[in-house]
């Protein structure tokens, strides 16, 4: 078992260290205050190249692979959540359905530009009614023609709202058994009836996540990713892809917690000396590195099982629910080493406090990861596993 990072791995951490430590620390705070999207701060990150690390050359990445794509994403989300999740969401949930499932002419059209940074992506699977089942999906594709028409509401869509396009699971009819239809498509975000209502989050305000709305939304029949009636089954695939990187930005966010509560302890005297110096906090902060030293290795490793084409479903979902609650608890203990400055909003801590919660609620709940995993134990769970 190799421990080691390549040189290639070693550079993008690097890279994206520094570029965090110049571009968006120093000024992040303010967008977090308004509320709004840093584009400069993103447009830099397109020319540094970071939306083309996990794709091939020919379709405008960089073929970086996934584990370097992780790592990216784990050191914005150290320097913000917000853009993080932006990231990730039209990385993975924009350009991995195309990049898997998509036609040359679909790759072409839409991969490429996404790839350096032209265009930004996203995925609308949940609904009102159907966020933990996707078989509680309403929204519909009717074929008319040469074009599809699409109505329904998608709930929590990352990049909806200023993104170029996003990947759309709706019904396409029903099964000769009795069970829905799913298929994918790409649908632009300049399409006539397609409107997006922001929603009102209390983390990661840096990001834009609204409910879509789709009133007779007609796309080319070209626009259906793979095979019709293949949607859920597409779907699954991205949600593992998925907890990958939202457990690369939940550890982004405890190691961003530790950071701050490390430096603070440091400093802050009482008693005499610094509180670093009392048992009871240098026993915390022992703790939290334990927990980040931990998610980094279970991150890493299905990151790696992904990047080698092996079976990383259970991998990813082990390292998403140990990742996202071990940030929550760090959140919460960084807060509680400072004090009444970490419910200050003029402390980055506070951010962080409020921005953990969402990493056990994306990309499935702890509650469904521990589903998983449970079906996994009683069929195929054993020592060697």
């Amino acid at each position: 078992m190799n421990f080691e990072l390549d040189e290639q791995q070693l550079a993008v951490r690097v890279m994206v260290q520094d570029f965090a430590a110049r571009e968006i620390t120093p000024i992040i705070q303010e967008f977090y205050e308004k509320k709004e999207f840093p584009w400069e701060i993103w447009k830099k990150m397109a020319k540094l190249g970071l939306m083309g690390i996990p794709f091939p050359e020919k379709y405008g990445g960089s073929e970086g692979g996934i584990l370097s794509y992780v790592i990216a994403v784990e050191e914005i989300s150290r320097a913000d959540r917000g853009l993080g999740l932006a990231y990730f969401d039209s990385v993975t949930m924009g350009g991995y359905p195309i990049a898997h499932f998509g036609t040359e002419e679909q790759k072409v059209k839409w991969l490429v530009s996404l790839a350096q940074g032209e265009f930004i992506g996203g995925m609308g699977l949940t609904e009102p009614e159907g966020g933990s089942d996707a078989s509680m999906i309403k929204s519909t594709a009717t074929l008319d023609g040469d074009e599809w028409v699409l109505n329904g509401t998608k709930s929590w869509c990352t990049n909806s709202g200023i993104g170029n396009f996003i990947n759309v699971i709706t019904r396409t009819g029903i099964r000769a058994e009795g069970r829905a239809e799913t298929s994918m498509f790409i649908v632009p975000t300049n399409t006539l009836g397609y409107s997006t209502k922001p929603e009102k989050k209390i983390c990661a305000p840096t990001s834009d996540t609204s409910e879509v709305t789709l009133v007779d939304c007609r796309v080319p029949a070209d626009n259906l990713l793979g095979e019709r009636g293949a949607g859920i089954r597409q779907a699954l695939t991205l949600l593992d892809e998925g907890r990958v990187v939202t457990g690369a930005a939940a550890l982004g966010l405890a190691q961003n917690c530790l950071d701050l509560a490390l430096s603070y302890a440091k400093e802050r005297v009482q008693f005499g000396k610094p509180i670093i110096s009392h048992q009871l906090i240098g026993g915390k902060l022992a703790d939290m590195v334990v927990a980040i030293e931990a998610a980094r290795l279970l991150i890493y490793k299905a990151a790696f099982l992904e990047e080698k084409g092996k079976q990383f479903d259970i991998p990813a979902t082990i390292a998403k629910l140990f990742a996202s609650e071990a940030a929550v608890w760090i959140a919460s203990e960084a807060v509680q080493i400072f004090g009444a400055y970490g419910l200050s909003e003029d402390f980055p801590i506070s951010r962080c406090y409020k921005d953990a919660k969402l990493m056990t609620i994306g990309e499935g709940t702890s509650e469904i990861q521990r589903m998983v995993i449970d079906r996994w134990l009683s069929k195929t769970y054993s020592v060697q596993s």
